[in-house]
């Protein structure tokens, strides 16, 4: 799957969720960049820039969500239309690594790392706004996609106390709201929060006017548990 269809799954998602993106009319060109996508609301011209934000960080902290779909797709395609009745331990140790490498990027998740990497994709956008603001822009907005393993997280609040939370919105921490709250750069931002196991989405805008509920840190709720495990092949009793 190429960026641009990322980038277009995303503001689909995020149209779902908030009704008002949808009378936006896109005339962005066919290779739209920088910024990603160009729309007319009324005679506004806005601008809108996506980028991937990824709690689940590979060894050389890339965006495991990307390279997991690349690798499920792999699996699939190897044991389809009869592969897996050829060969159904090597169906079986493909889905077992599979399942294993969530796992363990999952519980090896580090706040600190995640909030590096945050920022330099955040600052990494935010020095280029004065290019996006050159297509005659009236208004110009980040899409940010947050990838997560599930809608549950460990979290510390400001007095420091921490507790498991369901949340469709994402834990902005004070670290996090410090990055994004610069509205003397951009107008707003849509931060789009996808469920990767669980095929869920929530989207929603912020501008300077917003007021977040801000947490200290939050973490993923596997976090730091046992990760590994084994799968079997079971076969189906003859009748």
């Amino acid at each position: 799957m190429g960026r641009k269809n990322y980038e277009k799954d995303c503001f689909d998602y995020a149209c779902e969720d908030i009704k008002l993106l949808r009378k936006w009319k896109d005339i962005s060109s066919k290779h739209q960049e920088r910024p990603d996508f160009i729309f007319l609301d009324g005679d506004k011209r806005i601008g809108l820039e996506h980028f991937l934000i990824d709690t689940l960080l590979n060894e050389k902290q890339d965006s495991q969500s990307r390279h997991r779909e690349h690798d499920i797709y792999k699996v699939y395609d190897k044991y389809k239309d009869g592969g897996y009745d050829r060969d159904p331990e090597g169906a079986r140790q493909g889905i077992e690594d599979l399942v294993n490498k969530d796992l363990k990027t999952e519980t090896d998740f580090d706040y600190r790392v995640s909030m590096n990497t945050f920022m330099e994709v955040f600052d990494k956008h935010l020095s280029r706004v004065e290019e996006y603001r050159s297509q005659g822009l009236d208004r110009l907005g980040f899409l940010m996609e947050i990838r997560v393993p599930r809608m549950e997280y460990l979290v510390t609040d400001m007095s420091l106390r921490t507790h498991k939370q369901c949340l469709n919105d994402f834990p902005l921490t004070a670290d996090m709201w410090q990055v994004i709250s610069q509205f003397d750069k951009i107008d707003f931002l849509i931060i789009t929060v996808v469920d990767g196991f669980r095929n869920r989405h929530h989207s929603y805008m912020i501008d300077k006017t917003y007021k977040p509920k801000l947490y200290h840190r939050f973490a993923l709720v596997n976090q730091g548990l046992p990760w590994h495990m084994k799968l079997n092949v079971v076969k189906d009793k003859e009748e």
